[in-house]
C-alpha cells in the first residue's frame, strides 16, 4: 500500500494527465499522511477513541464513546483498505445504559475483534465491565457478556489479545466487597471471547492496590500483569504476576520496586514468545519523581538488578519530575524502548531511553519534543524488530491551540525525523491521540479528538513511513525553439512512497536555480520554456515522493535553445530564406522554399528540414474507473513517418471545451489552453506516461457529453508542424 494515491491516465505515444500535488520537504525519511477524516458523527460529542489493526495494516478498527444527548454509547467503524474508506458505524452498547471507557483488541489478521467497556447499572448503582466479540472483521457482533460482578464498580478497564485472537484477557481495579480495599483483578478467555474463565484477584484484597496494566505474548498467549500495591509499611510497591493458561491461574506475586520509596503508574510489555518481560513505573526519591525499569529474560522468573540498594534502573535524571512512562519490547525482546514526559521549567518534554541487551543496560535519555511547548498524552507504535518507531503526542504551545504531532525513527531512536508532522488542525484544540502500526512499522494509523463547534469529533488519518526516493538517472536535454525538452529515467527505488512529481533545476553559470519545485506528475519528462537562444543551459532533476525530495541527478550537458524562425518572406529571386535559415545563394523557387546550393552554409540542402510531418489518426479514448467513478483520457496518434530529414524533439497539445449555456444553441467554445509539451524521447517504446493537463478542471467539471477539442503537433529544430485536430466528448 502506498500513499498518496495518484489519479492518472495511461498514454501511448502521446500525452497523459495526473492530479495530486505534493509539496517537497527536506531530503529525510518520514511518514506521508493522508487527509484527515471525521470518523464520528459531527452532530454529537465523541471521546476516548481506540484503534486496532491487522499485522499488515490493511484492516483497521476504531472504537469510541459518543454522547447522544442523554448518555454515552460505544460505537465502532472498520476499514478494510488501510484507512482509505470506512464502513458505517455499529453501535455495540445498550442504548438504554450509559457506556464509557471502551477498549479494543484485534487479531493479527484483523478478523477477530473484541471490545470491552463499562456500563452503568442504574438499579444497582454500579459500573460493570462487559464485552462483545466479532469473528468476521466487525461485520457482526455477539451479544455483550458481563465480565465483572455487580457488587461494586469497576474502574481502569483494559484489554489484551494474542495474535491468533483466541487468548484474551481483561483487567481492572475494583473495590473488594468484604475488605473495602481496591483490588487488581483479571479475567481470561481461551476461545476468542465466546466464554470467559472466573475473575481472579491479582493483588491481596486485604490491602489497597491501584490500576493494573497487562501484556500478552502475541505468539504464546502468556499473560503478564503489573500494578502498584500498598504493603504493610504503607509504601506503594510495584508487583508482578503471570499466567500461562489463559488467565485461569496466576503466579505468586513478585515485588519489582524497592519498598523504601513510593512507586506508582506502572506499565508492562513483553516480546512475541513471552520470554522477555519489562516493567516501568514512577518512583519518588523524596523530592522528584523518577522513571524506573526492570526486565526479565525468563518470563518473570528473575529480574535485572542495578546492583544498589534499589534493584531498579533509573532512566530519568534527578532534579526533574517525570511522569507517564510507556514501554515497548521488540518481537525478539533484545531491543526495548521507554518513553516518558519530563517537567523542565514551564515545558513538558518527551524523553526516550533504549536498551539493546534486554534491559541490562540503558542508553542516556534523549529529548524528542519541542522545548518551548508542553508534550502530553504520548503513545508509541513500533515494528516487530523495534527499529521502526513512531511517537504521537499532544503539543501545547505557550500561545495557540493544542495539536497532535508525530515523529519517526528507523534506527531504534538513534536519529529521529528532522521535521515533526502536525496531524491535526491548529485552529482548535486536539486531545487524546492514539497510534498503531503494522508489524513492519511502515503503515501507521492515528486518531484523536478534535474540538469543533463546542463538540468533540473523532478524527483519523493513515500514513506510510518512507525514505526519500533515489535520484533520477539518464537525464537528457533536447533543444527546441526557445525551449528545452527534458527526459529522464525514473528512480530505481521510490523509497516506499509513490513518486508524485519531480523538481527541475537549471544552471547558466555557477549557481543552480529551481525551475519548478514539483511538476505534480509522475511523467519522466518536462519542457522548460521561455529560454534564450544566446544562453547555454544545464539541467538536473530530483524526485518527490510522499515524504521528501531525493538527491539531484547528474547534470545534463550544456545545451543552447534554437532561435525563433521568422515568417517566410522570400520572393524566389535569390532563393529566399523561406524556412531554411543559413541556406544562401540558392536558385530559389517561387514559393520561397529554396533549393540553393548552400555553398556558404556548410550543409547539404537534403539534410535541412522544411517542417515536421503532420500527426496521423489523432484520437482520444476515455475510460471510467468503476471503483473511483473518475474518468481518464488516453490520447493516441500515429508517429510521423516522414521526419523531413530532422528528428522530432517533442510533441505539443492543447484543449478547449464547449461552455455550458442555458440556451443550448448558443453554446460557445472556451479559449484554448496553453500548449503542453512532452519530449519525443520520453515516449520511446511502450512506456506509460503520466503528466498533468493544466485545464484538467474543465474536464472534471464538464458534464457527460460536453464537446472537447484537442490540437496536437510535432516539433523539430525548425519549429511546430501542421496541427492535427480531433473532437471528443466528456464522460462526466
Amino acid at each position: 500500500m502506498k500513499f498518496p494515491r495518484l489519479l492518472s491516465v495511461v498514454c501511448s505515444a502521446a500525452f497523459g494527465l495526473a492530479g495530486l500535488a505534493m509539496v517537497a520537504g527536506p531530503a529525510s525519511a518520514g511518514t506521508a499522511w493522508q487527509s484527515v477524516f471525521d470518523l464520528s458523527d459531527t452532530s454529537y460529542t465523541a471521546r476516548e477513541v481506540r484503534l486496532g489493526t491487522s499485522s499488515d495494516g490493511s484492516v483497521v478498527h476504531a472504537l469510541w464513546k459518543q454522547y447522544t444527548g442523554s448518555r454515552y454509547q460505544v460505537q465502532i467503524r472498520t476499514s478494510s483498505d488501510s484507512g482509505t474508506s470506512w464502513d458505517d458505524a455499529v453501535e455495540l452498547s445498550d442504548s438504554g445504559a450509559n457506556s464509557i471507557d471502551a477498549h479494543l483488541a484485534t487479531s493479527a489478521d484483523g478478523s477477530v475483534v473484541v471490545a470491552a467497556w463499562r456500563y452503568y447499572d442504574v438499579s444497582l448503582r454500579t459500573w460493570i465491565a462487559t464485552s462483545a466479540t466479532s469473528t468476521d472483521q466487525g461485520a457482526s457482533w455477539s451479544t455483550p457478556i458481563d465480565l465483572s460482578d455487580s457488587t461494586t464498580s469497576v474502574y481502569n478497564l483494559g484489554l489484551v489479545m494474542s495474535a491468533d485472537g483466541n487468548t484474551i484477557a481483561a483487567h481492572w481495579r475494583q473495590e473488594d466487597a468484604s475488605s473495602g480495599q481496591n483490588v487488581a483483578r483479571a479475567i481470561g478467555s481461551s476461545d476468542a471471547g465466546a466464554s470467559w474463565h472466573s475473575v481472579v484477584d491479582l493483588s491481596d484484597p486485604s490491602r489497597d492496590s491501584s490500576a493494573p496494566d497487562m501484556a500478552i505474548a502475541a505468539e504464546a498467549g502468556a499473560m503478564y500483569a503489573i500494578w502498584p500495591h500498598t504493603d504493610s509499611s504503607a509504601q506503594d510497591v510495584i508487583q508482578f504476576s503471570s499466567s500461562t493458561d489463559g488467565g485461569q491461574n496466576w503466579s505468586t506475586t513478585t515485588d519489582l520496586s524497592s519498598p523504601s520509596s513510593q512507586a506508582r503508574t506502572a506499565e508492562v510489555a513483553t516480546n512475541a514468545d513471552g520470554s522477555v518481560v519489562t516493567g516501568t513505573w514512577i518512583r519518588s526519591d523524596g523530592t522528584d519523581n523518577l522513571v524506573q525499569a526492570r526486565s526479565s529474560s525468563d518470563a518473570g522468573g528473575s529480574w535485572t538488578d542495578d546492583g544498589g540498594s534499589d534493584p531498579a534502573h533509573d532512566l530519568s535524571a534527578s532534579g526533574y519530575d517525570s511522569a507517564d512512562p510507556r514501554v515497548v519490547v521488540s518481537a525478539e525482546g533484545v531491543l526495548q524502548h521507554i518513553f516518558w514526559r519530563e517537567e523542565q521549567s514551564s515545558a513538558r518534554i518527551l524523553h526516550q531511553a533504549t536498551t539493546d541487551d534486554a534491559g541490562v543496560t540503558w542508553s542516556s535519555e534523549r529529548e524528542l519534543s519541542d522545548s518551548d511547548a508542553s508534550a502530553t498524552a504520548h503513545q508509541i507504535a513500533q515494528s516487530d524488530e523495534g527499529t521502526q518507531l513512531s511517537v504521537i503526542w499532544v503539543n501545547t504551545p505557550d500561545e495557540g491551540y493544542a495539536t497532535v504531532k508525530v515523529r519517526d525513527t528507523s534506527d531504534a531512536g538513534e536519529t529521529w525525523s528532522t521535521t515533526t508532522a502536525e496531524l491535526s488542525d491548529s485552529t482548535e484544540t486536539s486531545d487524546d491521540p492514539i497510534l498503531v502500526s503494522s508489524s513492519t512499522g511502515s503503515v501507521l494509523h492515528a486518531a484523536w479528538e478534535f474540538q469543533r463547534d463546542g463538540k468533540r469529533v473523532v478524527q483519523v488519518t493513515s500514513g506510510i513511513y518512507a525514505e526519500p526516493a533515489q535520484a533520477p538517472t539518464a537525464v537528457t536535454a533536447i533543444p527546441g525553439v526557445e525551449q528545452v525538452s527534458l527526459s529522464w529515467t525514473e528512480p530505481a527505488s521510490d523509497g516506499g512512497s509513490d513518486i508524485t512529481g519531480y523538481r527541475v533545476q537549471v544552471n547558466t553559470g555557477s549557481d543552480w536555480t529551481t525551475v519548478v519545485d514539483n511538476t505534480d506528475s509522475a511523467s519522466t519528462s518536462y519542457v522548460v520554456t521561455g529560454l534564450s537562444s544566446a544562453t547555454n543551459y544545464r539541467f538536473r532533476v530530483a524526485a518527490v515522493n510522499g515524504v521528501s525530495t531525493s538527491e539531484n541527478s547528474d547534470p545534463t550537458a550544456a545545451v543552447t535553445p534554437l532561435a525563433v524562425i521568422p515568417p517566410d518572406s522570400g520572393d524566389g529571386s535569390e532563393g529566399g530564406s523561406g524556412s531554411n535559415p543559413g541556406v544562401d545563394n540558392g536558385t530559389g523557387g517561387s514559393d520561397g522554399s529554396g533549393s540553393g546550393s548552400g555553398a556558404d552554409s556548410g550543409m547539404d540542402p537534403s539534410e535541412t528540414a522544411s517542417k515536421p510531418a503532420k500527426l496521423e489518426k489523432l484520437k482520444v479514448k476515455s475510460k471510467k474507473n468503476k471503483r473511483t467513478n473518475k474518468t481518464s483520457y488516453k490520447i493516441k496518434f500515429n508517429r510521423p513517418v516522414n521526419y523531413e530529414s530532422a528528428e522530432i524533439s517533442s510533441y505539443q497539445w492543447r484543449i478547449k471545451v464547449k461552455k455550458d449555456s442555458r440556451n443550448a444553441k448558443k453554446k460557445k467554445w472556451s479559449a484554448w489552453s496553453k500548449w503542453t509539451s512532452i519530449s519525443a524521447e520520453s515516449m520511446n517504446g511502450s512506456k506509460k506516461l503520466k503528466s498533468k493537463i493544466k485545464k484538467i478542471k474543465k474536464l472534471r467539471k464538464a458534464s457527460s457529453g460536453t464537446k472537447i477539442k484537442l490540437q496536437a503537433s510535432a516539433v523539430n529544430e525548425v519549429g511546430s508542424g501542421t496541427k492535427a485536430k480531433t473532437t471528443f466528448r466528456a464522460r462526466g
